[in-house]
C-alpha cells in the first residue's frame, strides 16, 4: 500500500510540476532500502520498491525539469524508535550508539537538512539518489576480531 501510494502522489505531483516549469520531488526511504532488518520483510521491500521508483521517476521526469529523490535515515531519536525499544533503552541509546560509526542516533534536524539540501538549488544537478543519513552504518561492514 505505501508503495502505491508512493507512486501515486508522485505522478500527481510530476503533472503539477512539469505544468509549472519543474520542481524537486523527495521520498523518505531508510537504509533498509538496501540492507536487511529480521522481521522487517515488508518494511525492507517496500523501501526498496521505493528506491527503484526513484529512479524510474528520475530517468523519466529529467525532461520536465523534476529531479526525483530519496532520503535514508539510518538510526534515529523518534518516537519510532522508542516503541521499538522503550525509553529506558533509548535513554541508553541517546548517550552512545555503538552500532553507527558516528557512535550516536540520528537526530530530526540530521534528516530534515539532507531534504531541505536535496531540495535546494545546491542540488540542481542531483537526480535518481538516495542520499543516506545514517552515521556511517552503510559504509561499515566490521571489524577483524582481536581474539
Amino acid at each position: 500500500m505505501i508503495l502505491t501510494a508512493s507512486y501515486v502522489l508522485g505522478q500527481r505531483a510530476a503533472k503539477v510540476m512539469a505544468a509549472s516549469g519543474g520542481g524537486s520531488i523527495l521520498y523518505t526511504t531508510s537504509i533498509n532500502a538496501s540492507g536487511a532488518g529480521a522481521q522487517f520483510a515488508s518494511y525492507c521491500a517496500t523501501k526498496a520498491g521505493i528506491v527503484g521508483l526513484i529512479q524510474v521517476m528520475a530517468v523519466e521526469l529529467a525532461q520536465n525539469n523534476i529531479r526525483v529523490n530519496g532520503v535514508g535515515p539510518g538510526p534515529a531519536d523518534t518516537p519510532r524508535s522508542v516503541q521499538l525499544v522503550g525509553e529506558e533503552t533509548m535513554e541508553k541509546f541517546r548517550e552512545k550508539f555503538p552500532m553507527v560509526p558516528l557512535n550516536r542516533l540520528a537526530s530530526a534536524d540530521d534528516v530534515a537538512n539532507a531534504f531541505v539540501f536535496l531540495a535546494s538549488e545546491e542540488a540542481s544537478y542531483i537526480t535518481g539518489q538516495n542520499l543516506m543519513v545514517c552515521g556511517g552504518v552503510t559504509a561499515y561492514v566490521y571489524n577483524v576480531p582481536k581474539e
